[in-house]
């Protein structure tokens, strides 16, 4: 998942970060961001898009007390024994990404799962100066390998985003 302009973190560069800050007191997850955060650090990147966990608010991803720009993406009932059990409440922890003085980018739902998220990404990529022609779909996300379908979405708005690609 940690990738640099496209190329993943070499497996030596990731073994010799396990290796030099395995004896830590957390989660996979938080070790893992963690590890990101370094890599990034000693790579000098210009940019990092970093994808919450679970939340915003208390993720340990949200770490920067500046960003260039925060997205939200569709958000829905998705691990409510941690951020809340309605929408409202979900909402309002992932807001906890939304930096002052700094624009947030909010994803509009029209029905259409793929031409949302195009357009989200689109207006980001715009905002910093990219190409907007320079992102495809990310690795499993609707991807389909042979008659394989593969998808990471575990909620019922995944579901449903999936049933047209499944019906075909």
């Amino acid at each position: 998942q940690i990738q640099i302009n496209g190329e993943y973190i070499s497996k030596a560069d990731f073994a010799r970060y396990i290796s030099d800050y395995k004896d830590n007191d957390c989660t996979e997850f938080e070790f893992l961001t963690a590890v990101m955060y370094k890599y990034f650090a000693d790579e000098k990147v210009d940019y990092a898009v970093v994808e919450c966990g679970m939340g915003g608010k208390g993720d340990s991803t949200n770490v920067e007390k500046e960003n260039v720009c925060s997205v939200l993406t569709s958000i829905s009932l998705d691990h409510t024994d941690f951020l809340g059990n309605t929408v409202e409440e979900i909402t309002r922890e992932k807001e906890g990404i939304i930096r002052e003085n700094s624009p947030c980018f909010r994803y509009c739902d029209t029905g259409d799962f793929e031409r949302d998220n195009t357009e989200l990404a689109s207006r980001v990529l715009e905002y910093l100066g990219c190409d907007t022609k320079m992102f495809g779909k990310p690795p499993a996300r609707q991807q389909k390998i042979k008659s394989i379908l593969l998808d990471g979405g575990h909620n019922p708005q995944a579901g449903r985003a999936l049933a047209p690609i499944i019906d075909n």
